[in-house]
């Protein structure tokens, strides 16, 4: 074998090892986009499922939640309401005194 035989054998090894090693990731990258479409179609039949069970949760949540803090919060309304009157009556009752 001659040098120049030697130097065709190369380039033809050098090119099928470059399209190996740019197979394996057009491979990979295949299969994730397969992967993920299958994903898509799976969660698009899914995903109103899924979302009824959050509403449900949701609504329950907030029922139990202004169930808990419905007291406090009339309480505190009915606080303020109380100071609101106290300092108009308070203001009031020194105004007469003065005129």
């Amino acid at each position: 074998m001659t040098l120049a035989n030697w130097r065709d054998l190369s380039i033809i090894l050098l090119v099928v090892e470059a399209f190996v090693i740019g197979l394996v990731p057009a491979v990979i990258f295949f299969f994730t986009i397969k992967g993920v479409l299958w994903m898509n179609r799976k969660t698009s039949i899914a995903g109103p499922i899924v979302r009824s069970y959050f509403r449900k949760a949701e609504r329950s949540t907030k029922i139990a939640s202004d169930r808990i803090a419905a007291p406090f919060i009339t309480a505190s309304a009915t606080a303020a309401r109380v100071k609101r009157w106290q300092h108009a009556l308070m203001s009031s009752s020194r105004t007469k005194n003065e005129v």
